[in-house]
């Protein structure tokens, strides 16, 4: 079980990386959803400031939080919308920087939550695949380049201008949109894969349970 201080740190690791440059530069449309930065700025304050208490009374009245658990296989970390809390295997989580990608893409389900956003669960999966492979664009690390995450850095490599190694990574001035075809092989790459298995059984239009947070 993770120590006190060891919380305070993972809080503070999590809430560094959501405030920080990269993901303050995370912007794009899909399906009509103007994804913003602003988001993940919420986010990442609210776990930074919450003392990590045990949650009580309504989500609308409670901090996003962390907390640090088993994860099923093929699920590196999750967000449990009705706790407003990202989960993760380890209190070192966020070390590496696919730890890293992966907190952005449970930050945006948070998003969803927070704002209650009403997108089916595969467009939602979708925005935080695409948020994650942006993060990995934007602080130029390797990329996986393979299954739903080869698919999503297409979709970044797409909203990003290249640069040399090193340099600061622009979006493109001309788009922030992922089109309908990009937005459909993500869809499919996310069916195919059995992390979502379960999802599979399910109606295409199903959504995530989403039922707020504040800061």
């Amino acid at each position: 079980m993770a120590t006190a201080a060891e919380l305070a740190a993972l809080r503070d690791r999590i809430s560094t990386i959501l405030i920080g440059s990269a993901c303050a530069r995370i912007v794009f449309r899909l399906a009509g959803q103007h994804i913003r930065p602003g988001g993940f700025t919420v986010i990442g304050m609210s776990i930074g400031i919450s003392s990590g208490a045990t949650p009580h009374g309504s989500a609308r009245q409670r901090q996003m939080r962390v907390a640090v658990m088993p994860m099923p296989m093929h699920v590196g970390a999750s967000y449990n919308a009705q706790r407003n809390e990202i989960q993760v295997p380890t209190a070192s989580y966020g070390a590496t920087v696919n730890e890293r990608m992966c907190i952005v893409h449970e930050s945006m389900h948070a998003v969803f939550d927070y704002h209650q956003i009403r997108m089916s669960a595969y467009l939602e999966e979708a925005a935080a695949y695409i948020a994650g492979a942006m993060y990995l664009r934007l602080t130029y690390s390797p990329l996986i380049g393979s299954g739903i995450f080869g698919v999503a850095e297409a979709i970044a490599n797409d909203l990003t201008l290249p640069g040399p190694p090193g340099a600061t990574v622009h979006l493109r001035p001309w788009t922030d949109t992922v089109t309908p075809a990009q937005q459909q092989r993500l869809i499919d790459a996310i069916r195919a894969s059995p992390t979502y298995s379960g999802l599979s059984h399910q109606h295409a239009g199903l959504r995530y349970r989403h039922d707020g947070g504040r800061i």
